[in-house]
C-alpha cells in the first residue's frame, strides 16, 4: 500500500503575530522577519528532495509563506483552499490579545487565558463573539484529509496555521486536541507518514535551521 509523506508548515511570522493581535481569518501579511523565515523554510524543504504537491490556506500570510517554497522547489503552482483557513474568531479578530484576555479571563494567569482562548472557545463568552465552533475547524480538517487521500500524491507540503495544523494532526492521530495540543513554532514542521487509509505510521517534528 502506498504511503503519503506529509509536511505540515505553519505560516511564518505575520504582522499580526508581531503586534500580538488575534488574526483568525483576516488575511494578514508576513512581517519582514516572516518573509526571511519563509525563504529559510523553503531552502530547508528544498534540501529534502522533490515533492508532488503544495497546498496552502487561501489566507494571505499562508500564501506568502508558500510562494518561496513553490519557487525554490520549482513547482508549477500552489493549491489554495479555504479548508485550511485558521479558525474564525469572529468579533475578536483584529483585537489585541491583552484586551480580549481582560474581558474573558480576569484573574487567570496570561498563559492559562491564552490556552483556554485557543482550545475552549466553544464556551461563553466566546460564543457571543461569533467564534467558530470547534466542530467547524474539525470538519474542515477532516474534509482536507479526505481530499488528500483521494489524490495520487506521495510527498506533499501543506502550509496552514497554528490551530488548523493542530487539528489536522489530531484528526490523523484520531485524538482530541485536549488542553495541550501540539505547540508548533514558526520554524517547526510536522512530518507525518500515513497510508492511503489515513493511518499514521510515523510522525515527528523537524526544525528548519
Amino acid at each position: 500500500m502506498k504511503e503519503i509523506e506529509l509536511f505540515l508548515v505553519r505560516h511564518q511570522e505575520s504582522r499580526g503575530n508581531r503586534a500580538r493581535i488575534i488574526q483568525g481569518q483576516v488575511k494578514g501579511r508576513l512581517s519582514p522577519k516572516g518573509h526571511n523565515n519563509a525563504s529559510r523554510i523553503a531552502s530547508f524543504l528544498a534540501g529534502l528532495g522533490s515533492f508532488d504537491a503544495l497546498y496552502s490556506s487561501d489566507q494571505r500570510r499562508a500564501i506568502q509563506t508558500a510562494r518561496p517554497i513553490k519557487e525554490k522547489l520549482g513547482m508549477d503552482y500552489v493549491h489554495r483552499t479555504p479548508l485550511l483557513r485558521e479558525r474564525s474568531f469572529g468579533k475578536l479578530e483584529e483585537k489585541p490579545y491583552s484586551a480580549v484576555l481582560t474581558q474573558t479571563g480576569a484573574g487567570e494567569p496570561v498563559n492559562a487565558q491564552l490556552r483556554r482562548f485557543s482550545v475552549d472557545a466553544n464556551q461563553a463568552p466566546f460564543r457571543e463573539m461569533d467564534v467558530e465552533w470547534l466542530s467547524g475547524i474539525e470538519q474542515r480538517a477532516a474534509q482536507f484529509v479526505t481530499h488528500l487521500l483521494s489524490q495520487p500524491h506521495q510527498r506533499v507540503i501543506v502550509v496552514g496555521h497554528y490551530l488548523m495544523n493542530n487539528y489536522l494532526l489530531n484528526h490523523l492521530l484520531h485524538q482530541e486536541i485536549g488542553n495541550q495540543g501540539y505547540p508548533q513554532a514558526h520554524n517547526e514542521i510536522y512530518r507525518v507518514i500515513i497510508d492511503k487509509k489515513g493511518n499514521v505510521k510515523h510522525w515527528e517534528k523537524l526544525t528548519a535551521k
